[in-house]
């Protein structure tokens, strides 16, 4: 499994290299960045996600990708997306090979621009979580997360008890949804372009593409 994985690593990492990123100005909007890490588990590639505690500012409860928003000492987004995951679940950095970023994805309800970067790790990490910011580590299955019932639009309780119909992925009871969710169908895409030979990019904020909410910030 070894060379399909470094394989996959590959095709990823020339796929975001080759096309051109989507970047937003959103007026009044934060700047933050997240990781989206993926790595060898068990034969199989997995992506790593965390679970919010209800004691963080935004997002609370909700699953995203590890990161947050940029600190003034931060000299690129980058660096946010590294320290963050560093400080939230203790991910050795030198153990992470960035491969390119994905396009930029607003968030509605906080306010943030999320900038990701992808982001292969050498086999599955030693964490150590931070409990005020995360409830749980959760590592998924890249194919469970392609199969055919992924994404689902659905009506969720969302936003402090607004109901509104988002698009979602389950999987073994975890629901994600929201800028994560948009964020991870950029990723996906990625995955399928063997298959389906296009990769298609989530809309700048000019063009109405703030997402409900759940992403690092």
């Amino acid at each position: 499994m070894e060379s399909s994985f470094l394989d996959f690593k590959h095709k990823v990492a020339r796929v975001l290299q080759s096309r051109r990123r989507k970047q937003a100005v959103c007026s009044g909007f934060g700047l933050s960045a997240v990781l989206v890490p993926f790595y060898e588990k068990e034969g199989k590639v997995h992506l790593l996600f965390t679970k919010r505690t209800d004691r963080v500012a935004h997002h609370k409860s909700q699953i995203s990708f590890p990161g947050g928003a940029k600190d003034p000492g931060d000299r690129t987004l980058l660096q946010t997306a590294l320290r963050e995951s560093a400080e939230e679940i203790g991910l050795d950095v030198a153990a992470v090979e960035v491969l390119g970023a994905l396009d930029d994805t607003p968030t509605m309800a906080s306010k943030y621009v999320i900038t990701p970067f992808v982001a292969a790790l050498n086999g599955s990490p030693l964490l150590t979580v931070n409990r005020e910011e995360v409830e749980e580590v959760i590592e998924l299955p890249l194919e469970a997360l392609l199969e055919g019932r992924n994404p689902r639009n659905e009506r969720l309780v969302v936003d402090g008890g607004a109901t509104r119909q988002v698009m979602a992925y389950r999987y073994d009871g975890h629901v994600i949804w929201g800028a994560t969710a948009s964020v991870l169908k950029q990723f996906l895409d990625l995955a399928r372009l063997e298959l389906e030979g296009t990769v298609r990019s989530a809309p700048a904020c000019e063009a109405g593409s703030p997402q409900p909410d759940s992403a690092g910030s």
